[in-house]
C-alpha cells in the first residue's frame, strides 16, 4: 500500500446534492447515516444535536461536534426526515 497514495479516501456522493458534486468521507457517511436515523425516526433536530454534542463529549457534558459532522448530520436528517420521520409525532 502506497502511504501517500491511500491517505486520504473519498468519493463522489449522490445523496447530499443529487448531482454527485460533492466529495464525502467514511466519517461523513457515517454521520449522514446517524442524522438519518434521528431523522426517520421523528426525532427533533434540537434532541438529535444535544444527543450529538452529549456522545461527542463524555455523555455527562456535552462538547459541540465541529461543523463539517454537523452539516453531514443534518443532510441525513433532512433526508431521513423528508422519507418517514415527518409523519411520525415530533417532539
Amino acid at each position: 500500500m502506497n502511504r501517500t497514495l491511500y491517505h486520504y479516501r473519498a468519493m463522489l456522493i449522490n445523496a447530499f446534492d443529487g448531482n454527485g458534486t460533492k466529495i464525502a468521507t467514511a466519517r461523513d457517511i457515517g454521520n449522514y447515516a446517524a442524522g438519518f436515523v434521528f431523522g426517520s425516526n421523528g426525532i427533533s433536530w434540537e434532541d438529535t444535536r444535544a444527543m450529538f454534542d452529549r456522545v461527542q463529549g463524555n455523555l455527562i457534558t456535552s462538547r459541540p461536534e465541529p461543523m463539517v459532522s454537523t452539516m453531514a448530520q443534518y443532510a441525513g436528517f433532512i433526508h431521513g426526515y423528508n422519507m418517514t420521520g415527518k409523519f411520525l409525532k415530533i417532539r
